[in-house]
């Protein structure tokens, strides 16, 4: 997030100098001239963001740890922030970490209970289907459209060629151009496919 006072300019640019210095150090910045600061003095980028005084804190997670940073700034050499200014950006910052870092758990938590009802219905579809068209349509079924656009279903055969007995997409508009794609392109069999980079190796 941004907000600039008065007319602001079509692009706001952020300096990565001071961004890198705050994460790094995890402590916050009170900096009177910017230009001027030997922490900064160097950065093109405060330069092009026409920083002057600027203070900077850390937010940090429930291990203490910086995920980001809160930064107040202004090129008015005559408006710089004092330490009381840096106490009080300091309180809004741990209120505001601790709001990032709530929201970031429950989005955990929720991803969490994602994969296991679809570990569940999975395991639920699956133990049903009693063909390897059957069990493809399971599959596909399952991880379109909540995990991908896409899913293609391909299978090693005896003598070292694939076969793909399934390809489904999440646009019904598109399925016709994916069925006729894996009707007229079979998958080159001298190793270049992604496919067959992951089958005869057998990894990931």
């Amino acid at each position: 997030a941004a907000k600039v006072r008065g007319d602001p300019p079509r692009r706001v640019k952020v300096s990565r100098t001071v961004f890198d210095h705050v994460i790094r150090q995890g402590k916050a910045v009170l900096s009177a001239d910017a230009t001027a600061d030997a922490r900064f003095g160097s950065s093109r980028s405060v330069d092009e963001a026409q920083i002057r005084t600027l203070m900077c804190v850390p937010l940090k997670d429930h291990r203490r740890q910086p995920v980001g940073i809160l930064q107040l700034d202004t090129r008015d050499h005559q408006s710089r922030f004092t330490p009381e200014d840096l106490d009080v950006l300091t309180a809004v910052a741990g209120q505001i970490g601790v709001a990032v870092d709530n929201a970031r758990l429950l989005d955990a938590a929720a991803q969490e209970q994602r994969r296991l009802a679809l570990l569940a219905e999975a395991g639920a579809a699956l133990a049903s289907a009693l063909d390897l068209e059957a069990i493809s349509a399971a599959v596909a079924g399952l991880v379109v459209p909540r995990l991908a656009d896409l899913c293609l279903v391909d299978l090693l055969e005896e003598d070292g060629s694939v076969r793909r007995i399934a390809a489904v997409h999440v646009d019904p508009g598109k399925q016709g151009l994916v069925d006729q794609l894996r009707l007229r392109h079979p998958l080159e069999s001298d190793g270049s496919s992604p496919v067959l980079q992951v089958l005869r190796p057998v990894r990931p």
